[in-house]
């Protein structure tokens, strides 16, 4: 009986043991898991720390854009339409840009030109990938057309047209997106919205977006090249 006891006592004994070391191998396992987990954590940390991001406009201090698809547009119109711009990328983050913007009826019965010269300041989200922008301006627009004829102004065909020449001036403020590639080829598109100081709508036989007060123009197909 006692020899029986013996034997058992031995035998859990071996078993408590056995489980022992297997809990405390696991135990281990998951520490040396966890550490190296750790140590991976602080290695990735120390890799984005270093990593450095490449300046798409390094060496590049300005810029030179053009409109295409607004060029074949007035060509349908019978208009000549021309819209570039020149850009100052010298300052990291930011561009100083001078669109400008020129529309000439080709009809000989519609005399009119457009002509709109900006200077606008634009504030780049990334500044390593400049993208998405912000921006504000001020436009000068100089406006030639017939002059509109009075109420109780008698209507002659063949009479010559009285032409008149308005200068405008006016703030704004825009989004936009430009993509700039590695190779200095850029595209972007913006909006703009604001207010002239004066309304000539009035003053015109014909139509002018802006000879109004309303500010207002979008740009979706603008390619140019920095250098």
């Amino acid at each position: 009986m006692a020899r029986t006891f013996i034997f058992l006592s031995l035998l859990i004994g071996i078993f408590t043991l056995n489980a022992f070391a297997q809990e405390t191998k696991k135990s281990s396992k998951i520490d040396t898991l966890l550490q190296n987990q750790q140590k991976m954590l602080q290695n990735q940390q120390t890799i984005l720390k270093n990593v450095v991001h490449h300046y798409v406009l390094e060496g590049k201090h300005f810029g030179v854009a053009f409109d295409p698809m607004l060029a074949l547009m007035g060509t349908a119109f019978h208009r000549v339409i021309l819209s570039g711009a020149f850009s100052v990328l010298q300052f990291k983050g930011s561009e100083i840009i001078f669109p400008v913007y020129y529309d000439h009826s080709t009809k000989k019965d519609e005399p009119r030109d457009l002509l709109t010269v900006d200077v606008q300041y634009r504030r780049f989200f990334n500044a390593e990938r400049p993208s998405f922008f912000v921006s504000a301006g001020a436009r000068y627009a100089y406006l030639k057309g017939e002059k509109a004829r009075d109420w109780d102004e008698s209507y002659d065909p063949d009479a010559p047209k009285k032409m008149l020449a308005v200068h405008k001036f006016g703030l704004y403020f825009g989004i936009g997106y430009r993509y700039f590639s590695p190779s200095g080829l850029y595209w972007g598109a913006d909006i703009n919205l604001g207010t002239y100081f004066s309304s000539n709508s009035s003053d015109f036989e014909e139509t002018f977006m802006d000879a109004s007060r309303i500010l207002f123009d979008v740009s979706v197909l603008r390619v140019g090249y920095a250098f």
